[in-house]
């Protein structure tokens, strides 16, 4: 009877969160990327709307092209690239050579009918996109945690087992109609981190790079949580209920159940 009452909730969450869409929640607008060789990285762009992408600072660029690009103004400056797109549907692919690196990246556009910033970013819009090498990643949207139960100095790279720690794997997940791609593998936490593991790490598709948000309270509202990227791991600095991955309308929700 707990049991059928608890999973009646989670499906009332789940419902009331997926009709919530329209409500205000802002993806980070700041992210840091930990540069992969061979990975495919998503920059998230807006009609009307600049992005800025910062490579590794030691990058000193040799060449790059746009594939359709008659529906891009991309521009360079030194190592940083600006991105905007001129209409809505021109998804396409950005690959910058530098004598260190090669970048490969799809440029989507995930909104162009907004009418309020807020709008955009809750689309998932990206102002700015931060390469660092490995483990380097600590400045970005990091440098600027101040909310509860966020880790400032959380390590940036995906964990190796750590026998030390205490880890939880007592997770659900749920969907929205449509959003299969971003259904994570595993989802578990070592108390300080929140590890979503994704799918399509480095398939021809490339990885859907999804915008995080948590909520304190089952019921409660959507607030910005920092994290970033490394291989096909999400990690979320701090641990929380509830998590919603959003890219568009897709959406997936995540709860951390009770653990004694």
């Amino acid at each position: 009877m707990t049991r059928a009452f608890s999973s009646l909730r989670w499906l009332c969450w789940v419902v009331a969160l997926c009709a919530s869409l329209s409500s205000p929640a802002h993806a980070d607008v700041m992210q840091t990327y930990a540069y992969e060789p061979g990975k495919i990285y998503v920059v998230r762009t807006a009609l009307g709307i600049a992005t800025q992408i910062t490579l590794v600072s030691d990058d000193e660029v040799v060449d790059y092209s746009v594939g359709f690009s008659g529906g891009w103004d991309v521009s360079r400056r030194g190592n940083v690239i600006y991105v905007r797109p001129k209409n809505v549907d021109v998804d396409t692919n950005l690959i910058v050579r530098t004598r260190e690196r090669t970048y490969v990246i799809d440029l989507k556009v995930v909104a162009s009918n907004w009418k309020r910033l807020d709008e955009a970013k809750r689309a998932g819009v990206q102002y700015r996109v931060l390469f660092v090498t490995q483990g380097l990643a600590s400045t970005g949207t990091l440098a600027q945690s101040s909310s509860p139960g966020v880790v400032a100095s959380a390590e940036m790279r995906a964990p190796e087992w750590d026998a030390s720690k205490r880890y939880v794997f007592a997770y659900d997940v749920a969907a929205s109609r449509g959003a299969t791609a971003l259904l994570p593998t595993n989802v578990y936490d070592d108390g300080s981190l929140t590890y979503v593991r994704l799918r399509n790490a480095r398939g021809t598709t490339g990885l859907s790079q999804p915008a995080v948000f948590a909520r304190r309270t089952q019921d409660g509202g959507d607030m910005t949580v920092n994290s970033h990227i490394d291989g096909n791991v999400v990690v979320v600095h701090g641990v929380y209920p509830f998590l919603a991955l959003r890219n568009g309308a897709q959406l997936v929700l995540i709860r951390r159940n009770q653990t004694r």
